[in-house]
């Protein structure tokens, strides 16, 4: 049950960034449960890679000397697998519901459309998650269960579809300009992956300050850019 307040929120806040023509409750719907499938896949990516491909002692350096080998060494870990492999495989994961059913959608008519597509899919996603998040705290009495709600609902939800978010930006300009649309999708997957890289960066370093400012500066950017003109306005997509 907690885990779908921070998605139904953050859903409710950018659907009236659409007022001007709602996308289809029916499409909303599949988009979210394949967000939710797309968590599903990005755990089972993410776990097999990490199985196959890590070796702990490589990743073993001397960036600190107050640091011990095994304190070292899980830093690299956690680097290596949130700062590298998770922003990857998780926008991946994400890019390949929103391409496969919001797309080709025949409702598909703005540029912040596709916003909207891609954070309905963000909020599945974080769904899942937070449902893992959750269910890991349980355990761990009410108070570490809510600290670990606000800071999932206030950072880590917001911040995928912030990330994800971007990319349906660019993925809407896509939509609408054939010639340079493979330039598009991957500069809004590569602004995806470099957002959530270094927000994952600054959680797990432990600067929470920058953390949240990074949300702040992107969040004023990102719904300043789906306000304007050129988003919101009505397109007719080439056939081509």
């Amino acid at each position: 049950m907690l885990a779908i307040i921070p998605s139904l929120f953050w859903l409710g806040i950018y659907l009236k960034e659409d007022r001007r023509e709602p996308e289809p409750r029916s499409l909303l719907t599949k988009l979210f449960l394949g967000g939710i499938l797309a968590g599903l896949a990005g755990l089972i990516i993410e776990g097999a890679a990490v199985y196959i491909f890590f070796d702990p002692a490589f990743f073993y350096q001397e960036i600190n000397p107050a640091l011990t080998e095994a304190e070292s060494s899980n830093l690299w870990e956690s680097i290596i697998i949130y700062v590298l492999i998770a922003p990857l495989v998780e926008e991946f994961v994400k890019y390949a519901a929103i391409k496969k059913i919001g797309f080709p959608s025949k409702y598909f008519n703005q540029i912040v459309d596709g916003v909207i597509y891609a954070v309905t899919v963000a909020l599945g996603f974080a769904l899942f998650e937070n449902f893992l998040y959750f269910g890991g705290y349980l355990s761990e009495g009410i108070y570490s269960l809510l600290a670990i709600f606000v800071l999932r609902m206030f950072m880590s939800t917001l911040l995928h579809t912030l990330s994800t978010g971007w990319m349906g930006y660019w993925m809407g300009k896509a939509k609408f300009n054939v010639a340079l649309r493979k330039k598009f999708i991957l500069v809004g997957f590569g602004v995806a992956v470099v957002i959530h890289a270094i927000f994952n960066f600054l959680m797990i370093t432990g600067m929470l300050f920058y953390a949240v400012l990074v949300l702040v500066v992107v969040s004023a950017l990102f719904f300043e850019r789906i306000r304007s003109a050129d988003t919101q306005m009505f397109w007719f997509p080439n056939k081509k």
